[in-house]
């Protein structure tokens, strides 16, 4: 998707959900997902959320490991721009998964590093004091 054009993609994607829904399918996941970043783009919180959570409850039925700690880590990043007390129960929901198989495209040790460093980089975030403005 590039950076220009979030909203063509979110009205496209939604005319794809809409077709399968008018067919009696589901959407992919990876529509919801893509959907989610293009609102996320465009900043706007409550529908990328809603898109994510599609994706998780989709993974979640399917069992697709990946699939789910992709939603998690979405979500985490997306509650990133919101609300910071949110965003360690996602990523250690994520990492909680990639403890548990080994991921298509790469191996635990790739995963479990990301996710240790990402969470080294925000806890002293998050901990840290907000500055006083004045």
């Amino acid at each position: 998707m590039a950076l220009y054009t979030p909203r063509a993609a979110v009205e496209h994607l939604t005319r794809a959900v809409e077709a399968a829904s008018y067919l009696s399918m589901a959407a992919p996941s990876s529509l919801y997902r893509t959907r989610g970043q293009a609102y996320e783009l465009l900043g706007e919180f409550e529908r990328a959320r809603a898109d994510y959570e599609q994706v998780l409850v989709q993974a979640q039925e399917a069992q697709e490991t990946f699939l789910e700690w992709q939603g998690f880590s979405d979500l985490g990043f997306l509650w990133a721009s919101r609300d910071y007390s949110q965003v360690g129960q996602w990523f250690q929901r994520a990492l909680d998964l990639a403890q548990l198989a080994v991921l298509p495209g790469t191996t635990h040790f790739r995963i479990l590093s990301r996710i240790d460093l990402l969470l080294a980089m925000i806890t002293p975030f998050l901990d840290a004091p907000i500055p006083m403005v004045r």
